[in-house]
């Protein structure tokens, strides 16, 4: 009974012994690892990974605040992970990648510029008016410039009594004869992308001297 009595004595003498020395493993295994992670290098990071993971069992084995020592050990293991990763060389693969990444974006950026600064497009024809004789000769054609700063125009609407051909830069416009009684005028229409330009196109009427030469070609046919 007396010899029991010892035994308890010794083990409530030595527990918090026990607990106070486990736990100063902990804490001392955790400031070691927090002294490796200030150093630079990827070794020293592993080695501070392997203090804090081996704090965490010390930390355990005390039962006493677990929860929170764990917490502190994960987030400095967190610290570790994150500052091997930016220490870790970048390969030649993601290099020529993110160099073609760059160069596209580069000429992304070049062709927006490129389109917002496009020159705005000019358009002119000269002369703006035409007149016809109600019987202009065979063949008769007038010609009209246009000038514009880019190459893709053209005629777009005309009379139909109206012949127009387009080559270098210019227009040849063609009218047919007036049999009418009345004067007539039409508008042939270029365009250019967003921008148009007018040619007005009048013709006169028959004269009495065309009903003539018209009334004796037909007595003698």
């Amino acid at each position: 009974m007396k010899n029991l009595r010892l035994l308890l004595y010794i083990l409530m003498f030595l527990s918090p012994m026990m607990l106070f020395g486990q736990k100063t493993v902990g804490d001392k295994l955790y400031n070691e690892g927090l002294a490796l992670q200030k150093q630079y290098g990827k070794s020293k990071q592993q080695a501070a990974i392997l203090k804090f993971k081996a704090a965490k069992v010390a930390y355990a084995k005390t039962k006493e605040n677990v929860e929170e020592n764990t917490a502190k050990c994960d987030k400095q293991i967190k610290k570790c992970e994150q500052t091997i990763k930016r220490l870790q060389p970048v390969s030649t693969d993601k290099k020529m990648a993110d160099t073609a990444v760059s160069v596209q974006s580069q000429k992304e950026v070049k062709e927006r510029q490129k389109e917002e600064k496009r020159v705005e497009i000019q358009l002119f024809v000269e002369p703006s008016r035409l007149d016809f004789k109600a019987k202009p000769k065979s063949g008769f054609k007038q010609d009209v410039k246009v000038t514009c700063n880019v190459e893709e125009w053209s005629v777009v609407s005309q009379p139909d009594w109206i012949t127009v051909y387009t080559a270098n830069g210019k227009i040849a416009v063609e009218a047919s004869s007036n049999d009418g009684s009345e004067n007539r005028s039409g508008l042939i229409t270029v365009r250019a992308g967003d921008k148009v330009a007018q040619i007005i196109v009048n013709q006169d009427k028959k004269n009495w001297k065309d009903k003539v030469k018209g009334f004796i070609k037909n007595e003698n046919s």
